[in-house]
């Protein structure tokens, strides 16, 4: 009885008692969801199983069961959602206000993350960079961007490059325009300033006069008072001994590379110096 039994058992799937096919075989069908390479058009019941790696997969549906949880799908080429309207659904709750990612929405080959006005989107990816053409805002709140705690300087191109130049000289002869240093802008929106200490040294003066142009030699050319421009006089040719100015929050808005050049001028009898820095923070 007991070599009977066996036998009856063993022979049960052949019999029709038994798996109908691989993918019904609980012994199986770990082996099916973890390593299965070559799909054609079932329908995919994906349980539990915390990886799925597929080198060709064509599927008409993937349905997840209630309680499965997928930590990690890899895909040997590209995942196509062939529809009008393709979704992903980022978090499927029971409210009409879940996240999803939305493609080609009104043909503008645009990406979008959609939902309720309660929903936003977080990236957070410390080791890398996510690179985008254009960002634009909706509503009044404004856009919150994290700055930097390392110490570390923007790169070209990026918002907050810094561009400076220093410098120390005696100024042209009197009542000539000279450039005292120069930046080389790229083309951007740049917030530019300069400060400058000058001495007159030995010799008496009377006025001195700095700006910030993209004229160089001895030209005024460009310069406006109360803009990119400062000028101090004085009534007596012995003081003061020195003058400290400053241009401050002047903006350029350039769409090609343009040098820029600190302008000094003096008046006076014996040669005056001056020590000033040049600099521009990329604003856009």
């Amino acid at each position: 009885m007991k070599k009977l039994f066996l036998i009856l058992f063993m022979a049960s799937p052949l019999l029709g008692a038994g798996p109908k096919n691989r993918f019904d075989d609980p012994i199986l069908n770990d082996e099916f969801q973890n390593s299965y390479k070559d799909i054609k058009n079932p329908v995919i019941n994906y349980g539990s199983a915390s990886s799925f790696t597929v080198t060709r997969l064509s599927v008409s549906t993937i349905t997840l069961v209630s309680s499965a949880t997928i930590t990690n799908l890899s895909l040997g080429g590209n995942l196509t959602i062939a529809n009008s309207d393709p979704k992903v659904i980022l978090n499927n709750t029971a409210s009409s206000d879940s996240p999803y990612i939305e493609g080609g929405k009104n043909n503008d080959g645009l990406m979008h993350v959609s939902g309720g006005t309660s929903r936003g989107v977080a990236i957070d990816y410390s080791n890398g960079s996510v690179t985008v053409a254009t960002f634009t805002t909706a509503g009044s709140g404004g856009v919150k961007l994290k700055g930097t705690t390392d110490g570390s300087s923007a790169t070209a191109g990026n918002i907050g490059e810094t561009i400076s130049a220093s410098a120390s000289a005696s100024f042209p002869t009197s009542d000539a325009y000279g450039d005292l240093t120069s930046i080389a802008l790229t083309s951007g929106d740049w917030m530019v300033g300069a400060t400058v200490n000058a001495d007159k040294g030995a010799g008496n003066w009377s006025d001195v006069r700095f700006g910030i142009t993209p004229n160089s030699g001895n030209s005024a050319t460009g310069l406006v008072y109360g803009d990119n421009f400062i000028e101090s006089g004085w009534t007596s040719w012995a003081t003061p001994t020195t003058v400290a100015l400053a241009i401050v929050n002047y903006r350029i808005n350039i769409t090609s590379n343009t040098t820029y050049y600190f302008k000094y001028r003096a008046t006076y009898a014996a040669t005056p110096t001056a020590t000033g820095r040049l600099t521009a923070v990329r604003i856009r």
